[in-house]
């Protein structure tokens, strides 16, 4: 599928109503291709900023604006602050910024609102009066994108699709961990409505207890969302991880559950 949007250049388009971005390698290009690490990076930046930037007028061929999102990161990597090469991109900004009439690029740090604003702002989307969101860019999709297959050029043609059934323990523990919070959120917003009706202020005790219960199952099931985690991809260590880390947080809004039955029975 990402082959097929490359060859029409449009990494950025409407999928079933919501904006998407594809990336065209990996989420670590085109960072790679610069080779920074243990041997450094302090001299020849012109070489960095020639290579770098080879890479990111490869990713303007297929983006439909000039705002260009470049994610900094990988699996497995980054664990501690020095392997962030910050010393070295800013190296590498400040030769590119300092040399902009050859570039002709502005580069810096960004958070993905900043990259936002500019991709709506270049597509000149305007608001919409009955909605509060942006309008999402053209053209749409409404294709499924599963099965898909990726590094092909590495690995052969290796498909997405056991992430539908594997692990199905793992799958049926998160659905009841979410079913679980969904029950506790609904009598604790109750609760919660009721206590500030009658001015209940001495059960603000049994509601926190409530509170911390529920925000740790909430925490639970969203940390099993992970892309190797609910889809049965991880390692079965870190399986087995999530499977206590889903029972404690049930355990905790179990508990929780019993400071709301304390509420209950006192309004």
């Amino acid at each position: 599928k990402t082959e097929m949007k490359e060859s029409d250049t449009l990494l950025e388009f409407n999928w079933k109503g919501i904006p998407t971005h594809i990336l065209n390698h990996n989420y670590f290009w085109p960072w790679g291709t610069l080779g920074f690490g243990s041997s450094g990076c302090y001299s020849e930046m012109s070489y960095y900023a020639e290579t770098f930037l080879d890479a990111v007028y490869e990713k303007a061929t297929v983006s439909q604006t000039p705002a260009l999102l470049l994610p900094y990161g990988s699996d497995f990597a980054l664990y501690k602050s020095d392997e962030l090469d910050y010393p070295c991109l800013d190296l590498l900004f400040r030769e590119i910024q300092a040399n902009f009439d050859t570039y002709k690029i502005n580069i810096g740090y960004a958070t993905p609102r900043d990259f936002f604003h500019n991709f709506h702002s270049f597509l000149n989307i305007k608001m919409s009066k009955s909605k509060e969101h942006i309008l999402p860019p053209s053209p749409v999709e409404n294709s499924d994108f599963f099965p898909y297959s990726d590094n092909h050029e590495n690995y052969g043609e290796h498909f997405w699709t056991g992430f539908y059934s594997s692990r199905s323990a793992l799958k049926r523990a998160s659905r009841d961990a979410e079913a679980q919070s969904r029950l506790t959120e609904i009598l604790y917003a109750s609760a919660r409505v009721e206590m500030d009706q009658e001015g209940e202020v001495e059960l603000l005790e049994e509601m926190g207890r409530a509170e911390e219960g529920l925000t740790s199952l909430r925490r639970a099931v969203a940390r099993v969302q992970h892309h190797d985690g609910i889809t049965g991809t991880a390692r079965p260590d870190v399986v087995k991880w999530y499977h206590s880390d889903l029972y404690n947080g049930t355990r905790h809004a179990l508990s929780g559950l019993g400071a709301l039955s304390s509420v209950w029975s006192s309004l």
